[in-house]
């Protein structure tokens, strides 16, 4: 036996929700790119007129391993003026993987 919908006390009836057949057809528009995607395109290349130097070359070797096997967290902990940006942008050179870099503006 089939139920009829309840009215609300407002009145409004209270039917349960049914599936649009027609949404696993729906696709989003994406309109066609006329220029080329730089992920993957263009590679970093540092260039500068200093070479790592004291604990640097550890960290930026662990830093790379970590990150080629997919570690989640890291931390590169050093105190103001020991080169924490510029051993990332040898770890961003070795691994060629999109970065975002946040520096901040004293």
């Amino acid at each position: 036996m089939a139920r009829s919908p309840k009215p609300s006390s407002s009145g409004v009836s209270e039917a349960p929700a049914t599936f649009d057949t027609n949404a696993a057809m729906w696709m989003p528009h994406r309109p066609k790119r006329e220029w080329e995607k730089l992920e993957g395109g263009r590679k970093f290349k540092l260039v500068s007129d200093y070479q790592p130097a004291g604990d640097q070359p550890t960290a930026i070797n662990e830093l790379v391993t970590g990150i080629k096997k997919q570690e989640q967290d890291q931390v590169l902990l050093g105190v103001t003026g020991s080169g924490k940006t510029f051993t990332m942008a040898q770890v961003i050179e070795q691994v060629q993987r999109p970065a975002l870099i946040l520096a901040p503006n004293k």
